[in-house]
């Protein structure tokens, strides 16, 4: 699958997505709500990068950014749009399972 960069695209529950490449994803911060564990939601290896932009009154972020090399797959299991945000408009590949 290829996924366009700063484009929305929805993301199934379940569906896990591999990139050929280092890319940077956005999801919205509502993903993950009240006391729910980070990890219950977004399943990602150790090794990837995960940030979140400044709290709001109800204690969920606005934003969340997870940033993967090449392999590092991420699964949701909720589900979502979510955006790729690359400084290049040059499309990604991702293996999906």
């Amino acid at each position: 699958m290829q996924i366009e960069p700063n484009t929305l695209f929805l993301w199934p529950k379940g569906q896990r997505l591999t990139p050929t490449q280092a890319v940077m994803l956005m999801l919205p911060g509502g993903l993950v709500q009240g006391s729910e564990e980070i990890g219950s939601i977004i399943e990602v290896p150790d090794e990837a990068e995960i940030g979140f932009d400044a709290q709001m009154p109800d204690k969920t972020f606005q934003r969340i950014l997870l940033k993967l090399a090449p392999g590092q797959a991420v699964r949701l299991h909720r589900a979502t749009q979510a955006m790729m945000v690359q400084p290049s408009d040059q499309a990604v590949v991702f293996e999906v399972t």
